[in-house]
């Protein structure tokens, strides 16, 4: 059992994004391993990040799911404690790979995220083991404050 692990997915081009004809000077690779991702950048050159696992553009729903929480659920079962948070800056798409798209309404979807898949699968387990205890929570956590709201509120307090 691992106690940490790191795994970040690249979003396809957005509709934006695609009108621009060439995005100025920045880019991206992923290693052929699937575990690192080069930044190519013409202000600041390459920098090359290495993590558990890379889950490029073409990555769908469920292979996600597979890939980083699967494990977590049988360990979680197993009696470990478990938790799954994406971080990124808005727009990354932290809440579709959480939860899919808003118009979803299936835990089955196929455009499901990892929590409702999660929760799917206990549904299941707890449907098989109904003498099994099944408790679940989850928190959804959003900073939305101006960098000068922040400055001033800080600045408020340690006076």
């Amino acid at each position: 059992v691992c106690a940490v692990k790191v795994y970040t997915r690249v979003r396809p081009v957005n509709e934006t994004e695609k009108t621009v004809e060439e995005m100025p000077g920045s880019a991206i690779e992923i290693g052929e391993d699937s575990k690192s991702i080069t930044t190519l950048s013409d202000a600041t050159g390459s920098h090359t990040f290495t993590f558990d696992g890379v889950l490029g553009v073409g990555c769908g729903q469920a292979e996600v799911y597979s890939t980083v929480a699967e494990d977590f659920m049988n360990e979680m079962l197993a009696g470990y404690n478990a938790t799954i948070f994406a971080y990124g800056q808005t727009g990354a798409g932290k809440s579709f790979t959480m939860f899919g798209p808003n118009t979803m309404n299936r835990f089955d979807d196929k455009q499901a995220g990892v929590v409702p898949r999660a929760i799917y699968d206990l549904s299941l387990i707890h449907i098989s083991e109904p003498t099994r205890l099944l408790s679940i929570s989850y928190a959804v956590f959003c900073l939305k404050k101006k960098k000068k709201q922040m400055k001033q509120q800080n600045y408020m307090t340690h006076q």
